[in-house]
């Protein structure tokens, strides 16, 4: 089963958008846009048997390539999609490079960056991807890089997510385990996070051991569990804990709350927001909370060090985290059960 393992939320002037980190498999996605890429072997065939098994399980084996965007080393980005369904395409990166050769970082980017070039000439020629998926492209060249690589792609990704019209979600799919910490860090470092010590502080000792066992609690075919309570859980069960992590869930869990309790799905967590305002039914305190997770659950983007914003996130702001994120989750158990008592 694929886990979103960390977020990041962007704003945009067409409300939050985020980039997802997922430990999974891609086969398994239902977005709109599949990525890819592709090596050439000692005789320029061009190889690549992920691609291949990408193609054959959405039915687009036999379908013909269209290239959208010419790559500066000679490579190119093409786009493949049915005539007959046009609910998932795959957008293939031809790098030109040999499997496992090393990249340098100034050709890392340049590929990126016409892989995004891409997608503009897509969208402004009609197509909308809400949602694009992609795994670790040119893998075993970049293994040298990781850092410096996550950087690039979070970069890109960031400028695409807040320009887009249509596309909301860009996931990033890691399949091998031993990729799995290595790009959580990356992402964490290229974004600035800092992290604090959870031992050192009985007050935060405590609340973690009890928000681990009140999400231990919940029914496991709930629908926030696996996309929001597991990576919670998996922030929490660390030493040394992300704020910043804890807060972008955090706000997620408090997104889908807030849904539960208006009953609209389909619009933005500021809607909800002033319709429980406006609303008065809630304890001012507890609708406070809402709007301070919302806050904090922004920071990763805001600060510029080294990329977004102002200040890292300190031992207090964990503090106030867990208290919040600890009146959430106790609200949503409610919601679950709600002839317990009153939020």
């Amino acid at each position: 089963m694929n886990e979103m393992i960390n977020r990041v939320i962007i704003e945009s002037n067409r409300g939050d958008k985020s980039f997802i980190l997922i430990k999974g498999n891609l086969l398994r996605d239902d977005g709109d846009l599949i990525v890819v890429n592709t090596y050439e072997d000692m005789n320029g065939n061009i190889i690549g048997d992920f691609s291949q098994i990408v193609k054959e399980q959405f039915h687009l084996a036999n379908a013909k390539e269209r290239t959208i965007f010419f790559l500066e080393n000679g490579g190119s980005v093409n786009l493949i999609e049915s005539s007959s369904d046009t609910s998932i395409r795959i957008l293939i990166l031809h790098s030109r490079l040999r499997e496992g050769e090393p990249i340098s970082k100034e050709l890392y980017e340049k590929l990126i960056k016409g892989l995004f070039s891409a997608l503009v000439s897509l969208e402004v020629s009609g197509y909308r991807f809400s949602t694009i998926s992609l795994p670790v492209l040119l893998r075993k060249g970049i293994s040298h890089i990781h850092n410096e690589a996550a950087a690039i792609l979070i970069q890109h990704a960031v400028k695409w997510l807040k320009t887009s019209k249509y596309t909301n979600t860009i996931r990033y799919y890691v399949y091998e385990k031993g990729d799995q910490n290595k790009w959580n860090d990356a992402i964490e470092q290229t974004l600035g996070r800092s992290v604090v010590n959870a031992t050192i502080d009985e007050q935060v000792s405590k609340l973690r051991i009890y928000l681990l066992a009140l999400i231990y609690s919940f029914p496991k075919d709930e629908a926030v569990y696996q996309d929001t309570l597991v990576p919670l859980q998996n922030a929490l069960n660390r030493e040394l804990i992300s704020p910043e992590v804890v807060a972008a869930f955090g706000r997620k869990l408090a997104e889908s709350l807030c849904e539960k309790m208006t009953g609209n799905t389909n619009v933005s967590f500021n809607v909800n927001l002033s319709t429980l305002k406006k609303e008065g039914n809630l304890d001012p305190f507890f609708l406070q909370c809402l709007y301070q997770i919302k806050a904090y659950g922004n920071t990763s983007i805001h600060r510029s060090n080294p990329i977004y914003g102002s200040d890292t996130l300190t031992l207090d702001d964990l503090k106030i985290l867990l208290i919040i994120l600890k009146k959430i989750l106790l609200a949503y158990q409610l919601q679950l059960s709600p002839a317990s008592g009153e939020i």
